[in-house]
């Protein structure tokens, strides 16, 4: 049935509309009750009491694992994670001989729980409230793991020991984040009652997927620095050089994450004098090394420039 309302001017700013008596009893909503709202992206509002207005609806998924590489198996899995799906049922003929494999790589994800596993399958349930997630916090919490993981590689350089075990563990701390990070941004873009629920728009969406998205990037190529490490045995003047070229990559880290929370304009547009001396001395280095000998060498240098640039990312988030 289809009825028409008119607007009533209410106050010198507002207008109010009157609601159905019938849709009023049917959601059992008197004087004084709160309504939900949000704009759905045609000119249209939608209105739902609050305590229906945020039900997420339960997606399921069945990913055939049979015959597939736990490569091909982990990344449906996180697919399927970062697209919204809550629960997730793995089946697999041959279930009996990767049943832990399996069992891990769900529990890499957070707030992914087993609830049941038969001789062929494994069902999981993601138990995340997205509504009541802070994605800032988040967002804090990948960035003191590469921090952390900073300072280990840091550490390795000045006693030479192997740090790359433990770092690629703190790499899947920040992997779980971002994961999370990606399904609440990409949810929140296509489901405008949870972006309202959020109290972000587009923008503050996408913003946070970008920084999380240069984090992520910037802590594997941390990771891959300190598996390089481990394959090399490098010399003491190779090894001073390149743990104070870590030390200004840090610096200029810490710079611009200072730059972004503050939201400091200023302080982001200096990073691209700071790019400019990083790159110059990366460069340096890479004309030093040179000999066949010297490509692992060569490589870490690699990944110094692309963290210098990851960085140049994220300072122009600040001011673009």
């Amino acid at each position: 049935i289809v009825e028409f309302r008119k607007l009533i001017k209410f106050g010198s700013n507002s207008h109010v509309i009157s609601l159905p008596r019938t849709w009023l009893t049917k959601n059992k909503l008197e004087k004084g009750a709160v309504i939900f709202f949000h704009e759905n992206g045609n000119n249209e509002l939608i209105l739902a009491p609050v305590e229906h207005s945020l039900k997420q609806d339960e997606k399921e998924i069945v990913i055939d694992a049979t015959k597939k590489e736990m490569s091909t198996i982990k990344r449906e899995l996180t697919s399927a994670y970062i697209k919204g799906y809550s629960v997730i049922k793995i089946i697999d003929s041959d279930l009996k001989k990767r049943a832990v494999e399996i069992r891990n790589e769900l529990q890499n994800l957070m707030a992914l729980e087993i609830m049941e596993q038969t001789q062929s399958s494994v069902t999981a349930r993601v138990l995340l409230n997205m509504p009541d997630i802070d994605l800032l916090a988040l967002l804090r919490r990948m960035d003191t793991t590469v921090r952390t993981m900073l300072t280990d590689l840091k550490d390795s350089l000045k006693d030479s020991s192997d740090s790359y075990s433990h770092l690629s563990y703190r790499d899947q701390d920040i992997n779980r984040a971002y994961f999370v990070i990606l399904r609440i941004t990409n949810g929140g873009m296509e489901d405008s009652k949870l972006a309202s629920a959020l109290k972000l728009n587009a923008k503050d969406l996408f913003n946070f997927w970008s920084i999380a998205f240069y984090l992520e990037n910037f802590g594997d190529e941390i990771k891959r620095i300190a598996e390089l490490m481990s394959n090399t045995k490098l010399n003491k003047n190779t090894t001073e050089s390149v743990l104070k070229f870590l030390v200004e990559i840090e610096s200029a880290y810490l710079s611009v994450m200072k730059a972004y929370y503050t939201n400091d304009i200023d302080l982001a547009l200096s990073y691209s004098d700071t790019r400019k001396k990083l790159f110059d001395k990366y460069k340096f280095y890479v004309e030093m090394n040179r000999q066949p000998d010297n490509l692992r060498v060569l490589s870490i240098c690699e990944r110094f420039n692309n963290m210098i640039e990851i960085l140049n990312k994220i300072s122009r988030r600040v001011y673009d």
